[in-house]
């Protein structure tokens, strides 16, 4: 390491030293994956990322479910997790509903989630007794980035309205919107479920968004994850309406197309 005023940097060895530890880290993890699938056991650990609200009103359950199958799989779930630890494998599956570009993730489209247009009670009796009035409406963002294009479809609808709350937690835009704090874009199959929200059809309907699941191509052989993939596909495909049959998941591996199993 050389010191600076600013600190201490690392050195062209340095890093060559770390290149080199990237390299076998790599290595050691592949094949610990070998080991993993010759296995017919199927027991241990699956880490499972999943944005909200998949994560409790689909994935949850359909864990419970499972457990009755598979009593020997541990599920570890998180909503916070982004793609950078899918390819460090910190953890094996991924659920959301933005699409991976990454050549060492291996990708299933799941199927296309519905969106409506939500408002409380209260507000959406003014926003339909209103006429040339600013709406206000709360958008969901992910790295600040409107991942669903509603912020562009709002104000495309309604060119006078204005943003009341920027958030990336879906629990914070699904709360505002309860409590009377304007308009949101919701997905349906959760939306519906609550008498206090207003589903206003008298619109155009946003946008829709597609649902993922990604694993690690070093992953798609491993029994357990491939038997936890398989269940969430098929339990978002029967709790979310499918617009887009579920694929094989496939990858562009150094030796082609990689696939776990054929729902």
């Amino acid at each position: 390491m050389d010191k600076t005023p600013d600190g201490y940097i690392r050195t062209s060895v340095a890093e060559d030293i770390l290149s080199e530890i990237e390299r076998l880290e790599r290595s050691i993890e592949a094949i610990v994956q070998i080991a993993d699938s010759r296995t017919r056991k199927v027991d241990g650990v699956v880490r499972i990322s999943c944005a909200e609200p998949i994560a409790s009103r689909i994935v949850a359950p359909c864990i419970a479910v499972l457990h009755k199958k598979h009593p020997a799989i541990t599920v570890h779930l998180r909503n916070d997790a982004r793609v950078h630890d899918l390819m460090r494998r910190e953890i094996d599956i991924d659920v959301r509903m933005v699409r991976p570009d990454q050549k060492e993730l291996a990708v299933r489209r799941l199927s296309s989630v519905a969106f409506g247009l939500y408002a409380s009670s209260s507000y959406a009796e003014f926003f339909r007794s209103s006429k040339d009035v600013p709406f206000a409406y709360v958008l969901l963002e992910q790295d600040g980035r409107d991942i669903f294009r509603h912020a562009r479809w709002f104000s495309d609808l309604f060119p006078s309205s204005r943003i009341l709350l920027r958030t990336n937690n879906y629990e914070a835009q699904f709360s505002c919107t309860l409590n009377h704090g304007g308009l949101s874009c919701l997905p349906r199959f959760h939306a519906d479920l609550y008498p206090e929200l207003v589903r206003l059809d008298e619109v155009s309907s946003p946008p829709d968004a597609v649902a993922y699941l990604t694993i690690h191509r070093n992953n798609s052989d491993v029994p357990r994850i491939r038997i936890v993939a398989d269940a969430i596909s098929r339990a978002i495909g029967e709790l979310v309406p499918i617009k887009h049959a579920p694929a094989s998941i496939t990858g562009d591996g150094p030796d082609g197309p990689v696939k776990l199993l054929p729902l």
